[in-house]
């Protein structure tokens, strides 16, 4: 009786939701539950977004697009029953009625017209995914990726500029949580700028801070043994690389030249992705290539900029040895020599045309050109309830760390967060079990991992977790 009290409570006043985290995650949570206030113009929604850094956003890691039919992952999409793609969940956003389109120079159109005006950040987003080819042949695959700063950007604006009459969006930067009150169902919170502190009530907590999970330990210290969040570690590790390329220097800037040069001396590799792997260590007991992404601004080839200079950001798997070079310039020079090996293949040009690009790093920050490893953990279940009858989340990385060469880790929190925000609304159901599809959607996504990596290996405890640059 008490519990649906409660939801009859929540039913009838204004729904306080505390979001932790302006990454996709959070955002996207956002942005579902002002899809949900449009369904139910009855209840009224306060968010609170806080975020501990500030709205500038700077992330320059990619996220990928997994294309749709890319082996041998179909299989397990089809599983949990989504194409689980941002390029999707954008479009409806922002471009609800399909009215924009890109031409063969990448010009962004609306109605077959180009777009003169100085397009918003949600138009530059779709700009991207649009000019990007979709790749996905048995001898190379590309998918569409962007940069997550791009994507905070875009659906920060649209945010901003929704206008939902019983919603109201309350922005928290620079602001860091200090600490939960279980009983109260409250968090107090502090503007690092100001040090202006004050306490926020919440009906639902939702957690989307990444995989540091420092709310997540604020949380536990409040709860009950039983009641904390249990995470245990699943598959084996893996080792990743993230590097940014651009060509030599040509000796009269004229880079387009310069490609047309180097591509009539390119000869088409002999052998196969895994067999140039495998001279650099790479090891596969189903001789699979590594998982690997590029993207390229080669769009701009085709147009009028005469500062224009080919840039790539290549990401993938990588072997073990690679990673443990201690040697940092020994490193950055392996690391060219493995990316180079997809970039040569993208860019039809010889393999010794590439160097690191060093633009934005300095003497203490080469960030061009990294390795770093994978960890997965994962929690029991993302979902409590308070004795109060309020809710605390978590959505996306901090609930279950990213698998890198899966591809689609930043979009289980999308996905995540649609489902949540529609158990928030659903007047019908049980309190005690109102989160239920959630709960379903996230175990399925965690038996997929199992099938995917096997347990965790006892001897894999004890991980180097150092990002090496």
């Amino acid at each position: 009786m008490v519990f649906m009290e409660r939801k009859e409570e929540i039913s009838s006043k204004v729904i306080k939701v505390c979001i932790v985290g302006a990454g996709p995650s959070g955002l996207a949570m956002a942005m579902s539950l002002l899809e949900e206030a449009k369904k139910h113009p009855s209840k009224q929604f306060e968010i609170h977004i806080i975020e501990k850094r500030d709205f500038d956003f700077k992330r320059r890691q990619k996220l990928i697009i997994i294309p749709y039919r890319q082996a041998p992952y179909t299989s397990y999409l089809k599983s949990i029953g989504e194409s689980l793609r941002w390029d999707d969940f954008c479009q409806k956003a922002f471009d609800p009625e399909h009215q924009l389109t890109v031409d063969d120079s990448g010009h962004l159109l609306r109605f077959n017209k180009e777009m003169k005006k100085e397009l918003n950040e949600q138009q530059k987003f779709l700009r991207r995914v649009l000019r990007q080819p979709e790749v996905n042949t048995p001898f190379f695959k590309s998918p569409k990726n962007f940069s997550i700063k791009t994507l905070q950007k875009a659906l920060k604006e649209y945010l901003e500029r929704a206008e939902v009459r019983n919603a109201k969006i309350d922005w928290h930067p620079e602001t860091v949580v200090e600490k939960i009150n279980v009983s109260g169902s409250s968090i107090s919170v502090t503007e690092t700028k100001t040090n202006h502190m004050q306490a926020l009530s919440f009906d639902y907590l939702i957690v989307c801070e990444g995989e540091r999970r420092e709310v997540v330990n604020l949380i536990n210290k409040e709860m009950n043994a039983e009641d904390k969040f249990k995470y245990q570690a699943l598959g084996k590790k893996s080792y990743h690389m993230a590097v940014r390329l651009t060509v030599k220097s040509a000796t009269d800037g004229d880079y387009r030249k310069f490609l047309k040069e180097q591509r009539k001396l390119y000869e088409e590799e002999e052998g196969s992705i895994y067999e140039a792997a495998e001279a650099l260590g790479w090891h596969s007991s189903g001789y699979d290539d590594p998982v690997y992404i590029l993207d390229t601004n080669l769009y701009k080839e085709s147009l009028d900029d005469k500062r224009w200079r080919p840039r790539l950001f290549v990401a993938s798997e990588i072997p073990e040895s690679l990673y443990d070079i201690q040697d940092e310039q020994e490193r950055r020079k392996k690391i060219l020599e493995w990316s180079t090996i997809f970039a040569s293949r993208l860019m039809r040009i010889p393999r010794d045309c590439f160097e690191i690009d060093t633009k934005e790093e300095d003497t203490h920050h080469k960030l061009n050109a990294v390795a770093f490893i994978s960890d997965i953990h994962y929690v029991d279940n993302p979902i409590r309830q308070l004795s109060s009858g309020s809710y605390i989340l978590l959505i996306g990385d901090c609930a279950i760390s990213a698998h890198y060469p899966l591809g689609f880790s930043s979009t289980i929190a999308m996905n995540e967060a649609r489902i949540a925000a529609e158990c928030m609304v659903d007047d019908k159901a049980e309190i005690e079990d109102c989160f239920h599809p959630l709960n379903n959607k996230y175990q399925a996504y965690v038996t997929m991992f199992k099938k995917m990596l096997g347990p965790r290996p006892l001897a894999a405890d004890n991980l180097k977790a150092e990002i090496r640059v």
